[in-house]
């Protein structure tokens, strides 16, 4: 999964693209025929995930979980990210769990 810009994961949230690298956690807003908006978090600033109201997962299908990456006064909103399935991988990539 790892492409040529360093990146380790991207994934559609409902803020635009959640792109994992391997020094920063981005989360990029596009607004057609505008300006492309981003919000960053280093890696290493990275204290906690805060996942809230999870969308359960129908038959296999779907699911995913509210992301909130948390660092010393800075909290990075990725809003909902589905499936439950790369909620699951993001946690394990950033975590080591």
């Amino acid at each position: 999964m790892k492409k040529d810009n360093g990146e380790l994961f991207n994934v559609i949230c409902s803020r635009g693209r959640l792109i994992i690298t391997e020094t920063a956690i981005i989360v990029e807003m596009k607004f057609p025929g505008l300006a492309t908006q981003t919000e960053t978090m280093f890696r290493s600033a990275l204290l906690g995930i805060d996942k809230s109201g999870g969308v359960p997962s129908v038959f296999g299908y779907g699911g995913g979980s509210h992301l909130k990456f948390l660092a010393a006064g800075q909290t990075l909103d990725a809003g909902l990210v589905a499936p439950m399935k790369d909620v699951v991988k993001i946690e394990k990539l950033l975590t080591g769990r």
